[in-house]
């Protein structure tokens, strides 16, 4: 009983992290976006058209679950491979990557890896670095 418990807890803070992480990041988002809309940066490269997008991370029975929500503001897709290539480079094994478009300007990227014994604080780092490849993919960097 006492470990059902304190597994609710901290999945309950894991997910109050999450919630402030990505908030932290939209906040983040709009200010770059409002500074990208002032200066009229120039949308001459394919990637320039991703204009939003969020990172999350999460355990899940059998793994890590990452999800990568994007929009765009022309019809072009976002090429996940900068964040496939990241897993990769840092050891985890991919079980699947499965894109959607959920409309015209939003998809939906979902990459399972094999299970691993990553703890909170590797899931934040880990988010935060893809979250990093996001906005060098971006041009931000």
């Amino acid at each position: 009983m006492c470990d059902s418990l304190q597994q609710a807890v901290n999945y309950i803070k894991d997910m109050q992290n999450n919630i402030y992480q990505l908030r932290s990041q939209r906040d983040n988002m709009l200010k770059k976006k409002s500074a990208h809309d002032q200066i009229g940066k120039s949308k001459n490269s394919k990637l320039d058209n991703l204009s939003n997008f969020t990172v999350t991370v999460n355990h899940f029975p059998d793994g890590v679950e990452i999800l990568i929500e994007t929009e765009f503001e022309a019809k072009q897709g976002f090429p996940p491979s900068r964040i496939l290539r990241e897993l990769l480079q840092r050891g985890f094994n991919i079980v699947s990557c499965v894109s959607t478009r959920t409309d015209e300007k939003r998809s939906l990227h979902r990459i399972q890896l094999e299970a691993s014994n990553l703890t909170f604080k590797d899931l934040s780092g880990l988010q935060e670095r893809l979250t990093h490849v996001m906005n060098c993919t971006n041009g931000s960097c």
